[in-house]
């Protein structure tokens, strides 16, 4: 039997991945303040990420950072997703930007590339036009639920594929390629890596890795 030679697939996280910003984070504190009058949460979002403070190592990511801040504001769970579904109707308006060189390496690319985000399908579409990506993809996970979500994702459709994922949440986004083998990206943020992340390689953009990536196929 022949061994089989394919290209790994290359699993792709979205936000802080492979669309980058805080545009996104941002429109979502400010629904946050209009709906609630609580002025201060984008105020305060907006000059830690501007800052990059030194707290935000304490957040999983900029939306973590927006909820915490919203917490301490007493606002309900349910305003704030309220917000976060309001946000992402407009998310292609937001000033999002994808990596230089993404979309050519992907259209060059002879294996397949797959984004599975927790981000919901609203807005997705629109996002992907302007960022460069919309035919980029061989297939689009949204709503998934990491990290389980993605381990059965990996189970039912990618049981047998060599993959390479790519994302800025160790848990969420890497782990669980981990766990079965699969080869990482780390994209280094100023946002909290739990000390047991031990990803194959780290990076600053998935494109800053993609010469080496292309020698280990």
């Amino acid at each position: 039997m022949s061994k089989d030679i394919s290209p790994p697939v290359l699993l792709f996280d979205f936000d802080g991945t492979v669309s980058l910003g805080h545009g996104p984070v941002l429109a979502y504190a400010r629904h946050i303040g209009e709906a609630t009058g609580n002025h201060s949460i984008p105020h305060t979002a907006e000059h830690m990420l501007s800052t990059n403070d030194a707290s935000l190592v304490h957040y999983r990511d900029g939306y973590d950072l927006v909820r915490s801040l919203a917490a301490d504001c007493d606002v309900p769970e349910d305003s704030c997703q309220q917000a976060y579904m309001a946000s992402r109707l407009n998310l292609a308006d937001t000033g999002i930007t994808a990596p230089e060189g993404l979309a050519e390496f992907l259209g060059s690319y002879p294996g397949r590339a797959v984004l599975a985000t927790n981000s919901p399908e609203t807005g997705l579409a629109e996002a992907l036009k302007v960022l460069g990506l919309s035919n980029s993809f061989d297939a689009i996970y949204t709503s998934v639920g990491k990290p389980d979500g993605l381990t059965r994702i990996l189970e039912s459709d990618f049981p047998d594929s060599p993959i390479i994922a790519f994302g800025d949440i160790w848990d969420f986004d890497l782990a669980p390629v981990a766990a079965r083998g699969g080869r990482t990206v780390l994209l280094e943020t100023p946002f909290a890596t739990p000390a047991d992340a031990n990803p194959t390689w780290r990076a600053q953009r998935v494109t800053d890795i993609f010469s080496e990536l292309s020698s280990a196929f």
